[in-house]
This record gives structure tokens, C-alpha cells and sequence, in this order.
């Protein structure tokens, strides 16, 4: 933890996020930081927070936390002029050791992020590009449902409405209608309302919950996150450093708007789906996540009771397994269905490897058994002209398909190869999804990639002054707390 984690970290925000300096030493108001316990104020500290040394304190501690809490953050003093959290407590759980690297980091950067500010009980201290409070930053929105049974039920959901992120969501869903950006609203205290809505933006570091067979290949620091630190009058966000996302990306208003049943999915794969992982028992119904990337099944779960507002499905039962999706089925990634790992065993047609992808298809042998809905790991060209191409492995050579250069969703029909029978289809945005964002590999790296959207030109330089300039990155002082026996499930205080 100490000679790599708190490194990573560091490196991390100091590359994302610029502020301004304290206009002098501030000051201690009590002998410790943080919550249960908290950290006695170090000797060499106890002046407070000195600007010529530090921009932001955080303590890190290693100590057992509740069963299936990796970690949490909190912070524990702010600047005097504006609001600005400068010193903090990180707690990991000495179970996060059991986890894999990236989950361990994206764990780390998910608390701490609370600890800047990205917190319900933060967001009412945001301010504005004048240093002025900012006016009503979040709003309440009212959803309605009617169930299965006739009862009509109703939800209280928070969103946040700062410009940055709202201006941020219009462009990433393609829908200048949307005015807010949905937070979550189950999970309980410290998940509701201090996260982004799961549903809205997958795999972003700052939902509320991880899990491995998500349709994700990573955690993204993404725009979004960027945008609300920046929204809080704070930070500046260097934005050519966000993590790129894709899902949701260019989905339409009703993305937000509606329920995950009535999404515009029809050519959208991965999304909402409503057909079990084996619909009769039997034959197993494979689809493709909604990058691409791999092969997966529709998540369906059996309750006990009806789901009420949380139904999405003929039966009242059943609902996808995750309820801060809101109980929506939506396509999970097979633990073995990656289309780019050369260990999975291909059936006709496919080619697994770093160069392939998933494709809705139902190619095969004459006269094998098919699916009238199926998936398939195909290799792809990104041509150089700005179009996808799916490549099947035929028995008589490749067959190419070239899909349109307006990637738009084409099912090809009548035209497998010799000696096999079937579709095979070309992606919506495919060439854009494939060939245009990068693929990142969490058993290749845990680095976030020096890849994401341009932020431009900011009004918020004229405020933050050489905070702007890249020689002023925001510092930061993590600090472990001894004794800490890294590796160790109990920590000894």
C-alpha cells in the first residue's frame, strides 16, 4: 500500500485536478481526524495544514470495516474562505487484499473522491465561478409507476443540475433536453444520494457498488467525476485525463428520461433484455455486452415477492440481480465470454483475440443447431476509411462484411459464407465503440490512460489564476498510520 497504492493515488489527482493555495496555515480545531476513532493529529502536523507544503491531508488507516464495505472516507476539515475539504480520513478494509489490484486502486480512488467533496452532505457547499454559493445544486424529481397488481407507487430521486455536468450529459447521451443528471437512490445512508445512479453510467468510479461480472472491463475516473469536483468550486479538472465511458453514450433522452424497459434498445445491444439465461430450461441465450467486447447472458433473478415500483418484466417476480440498477435485466458478461482472450474455445466461424469483438449472430454449419437469437466473437478491421469490418472465419477462407461508414445498425441476412447458414449484423456506433475508444484491460494495466475528452478553454481560469497551469497541480499528503502490517486481515488498531 505504501510503496504502490498511495503513489498511484496520488500521481492521480495530482494529474486530474488543480486548486488554489491556502492563503496561510490552517489551523487545527481539534486533537484528531476523522470518524470511529478517527487519527490523533501527528506531532509534526499539529501547526495545521501548511500551503507551502500541502494542498490536502488524508490519513490512511487500515481497519476493519462492516461485511462488504471495502472502504470509506470522510473529511474532517475544510478552508475558511470557500469550503474546500483539505484534510481527511481514508479507511481500507484489510479484506481489500484478497481483491485484485484494480479493485484495491479503484477502491482507494473511490473513497478518497468522497473525501474532495463528491458527498450528499458536500453538495449544498458547492460554489460557483465567483466563489458565491451555488444555487440549488441538486433537485428532486417525482417518478411514478403503476405494477402489476393495479397499486401505484412513487419514488423521490435526487439529481444533481450543476452546468458542467449537465452540459457533460447532453453531449455524451445526444439529448439537449436533459437538465440533471440522476444520484442514487437505494443502497441505504452513505450509498443514496452521494453516488451517480448505476443505471445512468455503468461502470463509473463513482457509482455505488463493484462486482466482476458486470459487462465493464474497468473502473472509469471518467468526465463526470471531473465535472462534479470542478461544479463544486474547488478544483479544476484537467479533462484530457478522464477515463473514456461508453455506456450510455448516445442512447437519446429517454436514457434518463424512462424506465429501462422503454430505452430505445431495439438496435442498442447489451442494454435491457428480458429473456432468462436459459429461456426454456435448456438451449442457453447468448447476447453481446454493450461494448462489444463480450459474450453474456440476460440477468434475471427470482424474488419472492412482487418488485412493486422496481418492476420490469411480465412476471412481478423477476428482475435483474442488482438493485442499484433498479432491478434492471440488463446483459452481463460471461466470466469466460471476453472475446479477446485467445483461451476461450471458438465454435464455427469465430477468431478470439485482442482484434475481436462480439456481434449479434447466429452463423453456423449447415445443418447444425441454431439459435434464432444468438452471439458470436468474429475479428473486426477498422479500415481506414472509417468503417467497421467483420471478418468470419469460414472454412473456405474469411468472409468480410463492410458495415456502413454512418454505423448504423445493418443486419445481413442470406450471405454466410459457403457451407454455413445464419445472419451476422453490424453494430450501431460499432466502428466508434471498436476502433475509436480504447480498450482497457484491467489484467493489463491499472493505470488510468492519458486518453478522454478535451475540457478546451475554462471561464474557471480567470478565477483560479496559475492554478490553471499544469507546473500546479493540486498536492497531496497521504499518509499511513502505524503500525499497518500490509497483507494482514486484522489490523492492530
Amino acid at each position: 500500500m505504501r510503496n504502490v497504492l498511495i503513489p498511484d493515488i496520488k500521481q492521480t489527482f495530482q494529474k486530474l485536478l488543480s486548486t488554489r493555495k491556502l492563503p496561510g496555515i490552517a489551523s487545527w480545531t481539534t486533537s484528531y481526524c476523522g470518524a470511529e476513532g478517527g487519527v490523533p493529529i501527528p506531532s509534526d502536523l499539529s501547526s495545521g495544514v501548511n500551503p507551502e507544503v500541502h494542498d490536502t491531508v488524508m490519513f490512511v488507516t487500515l481497519r476493519p470495516t462492516e461485511v462488504g464495505v471495502l472502504g470509506w472516507a470522510v473529511s474532517c476539515k475544510s478552508e475558511s474562505q470557500y469550503g474546500r475539504p483539505i484534510a481527511g480520513q481514508l479507511n481500507i478494509s484489510p479484506m481489500i487484499f484478497q481483491s485484485p489490484k484494480l479493485l484495491q486502486l479503484g477502491v482507494m480512488l473511490h473513497e478518497t473522491t468522497h473525501a474532495l467533496g463528491f458527498s450528499g452532505s458536500s453538495f449544498s457547499s458547492f460554489v460557483d465561478e465567483y466563489g458565491n454559493p451555488r444555487a440549488n445544486p441538486t433537485v428532486v424529481k417525482t417518478s411514478t409507476f403503476t405494477g402489476s397488481s393495479g397499486s401505484s407507487y412513487s419514488k423521490s430521486i435526487y439529481y444533481l443540475k450543476t452546468p458542467e455536468v449537465v452540459a457533460r450529459a447532453k453531449t455524451y447521451l445526444n439529448c439537449e433536453t436533459t437538465d440533471a443528471v440522476p444520484l442514487e437512490e437505494k443502497g441505504g445512508e452513505g450509498t443514496a444520494g452521494s453516488h451517480f445512479e448505476k443505471s445512468f453510467i455503468m461502470n463509473e468510479l463513482m457509482v455505488g457498488s463493484v462486482g466482476w461480472f458486470n459487462p465493464t472491463e474497468s473502473y472509469a475516473f471518467s468526465q463526470f467525476t471531473l465535472a462534479v469536483l470542478q461544479d463544486s468550486g474547488w478544483y479544476l479538472a484537467n479533462f484530457t485525463h478522464a477515463t473514456p465511458t461508453l455506456w450510455g453514450a448516445n442512447m437519446g433522452c429517454s436514457f434518463l428520461e424512462k424506465r429501462c424497459e422503454n430505452w430505445e434498445t431495439q438496435q442498442n445491444v447489451g442494454y435491457y433484455c428480458n429473456t432468462p439465461f436459459k429461456s426454456d430450461g435448456v438451449t442457453r441465450v447468448n447476447y453481446c455486452t454493450f461494448n462489444y467486447r463480450s459474450k453474456g447472458y440476460c440477468d434475471v433473478a427470482k424474488y419472492s415477492s412482487p418488485l412493486n415500483y422496481y418492476e420490469h418484466l411480465p412476471n412481478p417476480t423477476e428482475g435483474g440481480s442488482d438493485d442499484l440498477l433498479n432491478y434492471c435485466p440488463i446483459v452481463f458478461r460471461y466470466e469466460d465470454g471476453k472475446c479477446t482472450n485467445v483461451d476461450n474455445r471458438a465454435i464455427t466461424g469465430e477468431k478470439y483475440g485482442l482484434s475481436s469483438g462480439c456481434f449479434d449472430s447466429n452463423i453456423a454449419l449447415l445443418g447444425a443447431k441454431q439459435n434464432p437469437v444468438d452471439a458470436r466473437c468474429f475479428r473486426y478491421n477498422c479500415h481506414s476509411g472509417g468503417y467497421l469490418q467483420v471478418v468470419i472465419d469460414a472454412p473456405t477462407g474469411d468472409k468480410i462484411y463492410d458495415c456502413p461508414i454512418d454505423e448504423s445498425y445493418l443486419r445481413i441476412e442470406n450471405d454466410a459464407p459457403i457451407g454455413m447458414t445464419g445472419y451476422v449484423t453490424c453494430p450501431k456506433n460499432g466502428y466508434t465503440m471498436l476502433c475509436k475508444t480504447p480498450f482497457v484491460d484491467p489484467t493489463v494495466t491499472s493505470k488510468f490512460p492519458n486518453v478522454g475528452n478535451s475540457g478546451g478553454s475554462n471561464p474557471l481560469c480567470d478565477w483560479f489564476g496559475i492554478w490553471c497551469s499544469p507546473s500546479n497541480r493540486v498536492t497531496y499528503s497521504m499518509r499511513v498510520i502505524a503500525p499497518v502490517v500490509i497483507g494482514a486481515l486484522v489490523l492492530a488498531h
